[in-house]
């Protein structure tokens, strides 16, 4: 009997420090997220928008974006890319099917400005492992100032799918959505070809 109640007490206490410890690790985490974001997080999928003043050489604009995702939740989530061709070592690129989205405030909608198709042949299908804790880039940098149907002052976000071949509205696809940001560029006519994506 004073066995069990001392075995009672010893995990009564364990339980109490590795709830604190659980406690101190969370606040831990977001005061370093804060201080590094300037703002706190929520458990989920939480993206970051990325921002590069560049020279691209498109006329008109000179700021390229990027999208990262953090996984907070205590499971891994399975990320399916695309594998197509490159110019740069190692000659291959892995694309997560996205689309740019711009708020429509007369209809109070996000309207699609462009949108990968979800049509990645199976052979070039790579699913990666987005685990707990991981930080990835899901949409790499572009000018997306640059994008028809775009202007200076339109508010637009990504929004990225983790299942490439999947349709948007398929039970199993798992949508992920960037923070909105206004377009700081206007696209200058011309005759000179460009990428967007680079």
């Amino acid at each position: 009997m004073a066995q069990s109640l001392r075995q009672k007490k010893y995990w009564f206490r364990f339980g109490l420090v590795a709830a604190a410890a659980v406690v101190f690790a969370v606040i831990g985490i977001e005061a370093f997220h804060h201080r590094t974001w300037h703002h706190y997080f929520s458990f989920g999928i939480h993206t970051h928008l990325l921002r590069e003043s560049v020279d691209i050489a498109i006329p008109g604009v000179s700021n390229d974006y990027a999208v990262t995702a953090t996984n907070y939740t205590p499971l891994p989530i399975l990320m399916q890319g695309c594998k197509g061709p490159s110019d740069v070592s190692p000659f291959y690129e892995i694309t997560y099917r996205y689309q740019v989205e711009k708020w429509e405030s007369a209809s109070g909608t996000w309207i699609k400005i462009m949108a990968i198709p979800p049509e990645c042949p199976e052979e070039d299908l790579v699913t990666k492992v987005f685990g707990p804790g991981e930080t990835m880039e899901v949409v790499e940098p572009e000018a997306t100032g640059a994008r028809d149907g775009l202007h200076k002052g339109d508010l637009v976000r990504f929004t990225v799918f983790a299942s490439f071949n999947d349709r948007d509205d398929d039970w199993n696809q798992r949508p992920i959505i960037s923070p909105t940001f206004i377009i700081e560029d206007e696209k200058l006519e011309s005759e000179i070809p460009f990428r967007v994506r680079h």
